[in-house]
């Protein structure tokens, strides 16, 4: 069932991700602004967890160029607590201005896993360390139905040049 669930998830993401980008490619819409994204919406059970919507980034103190996710994005996370992980599938239309540098847009999907720290009544937290340079969390406040998504730099894994006090904070919208 869960392979099916983030399977339909992964097609479902993929399918708008082309649909935008078709219609940004064909001009019908003249600043990528105006492309929407599903509302958000929270919903699950004691055992399950589904989230869609978009990441805002509210706080950053990092000075690389670009954005990521860049500001047209789609999200779909799936929260499992038999498999104690959460999937995060992120659909990305990345304008020059959101990578720093050329001239194209692109199109593209990122997917993350996360393993389930806590998993209790109100909250869901999860943590992705498989990342050299940096961590990911997810919060997930079932009662305020909100959701975040923090990046911090860490010296953990190697890197020295890294700096713990770069982070980056988004919420779903």
């Amino acid at each position: 069932m869960k392979k099916i669930i983030i399977l339909t998830a992964s097609v479902f993401l993929f399918c708008m991700s082309f649909v935008a980008s078709q219609f940004a490619y064909s001009g019908i819409f003249d600043e990528v602004d105006q492309i929407m994204s599903p509302l958000k919406r929270i919903s699950g059970s004691n055992n399950y967890l589904s989230i869609e919507g978009r990441w805002k980034k509210i706080s950053s103190t990092s000075k690389a160029k670009g954005n990521k996710p860049p500001k047209i994005n789609t999200v779909h996370i799936v929260c499992d607590k038999g498999s104690m992980s959460c999937l995060e599938t992120i659909a990305e239309l990345a304008t020059p201005q959101d990578v720093g540098f050329g001239e194209q847009t692109f199109l593209h999907i990122n997917q993350t896993v996360y393993k389930i720290i806590e998993w209790s009544q109100g909250l869901i937290y999860a943590k992705n360390t498989e990342y050299r340079v940096s961590d990911f969390e997810l919060r997930i406040i079932l009662k305020n139905n909100y959701a975040e998504r923090y990046r911090r730099e860490t010296r953990a894994r190697g890197c020295s040049k890294c700096d713990p006090d770069t982070f980056e904070k988004w919420i779903i919208e």
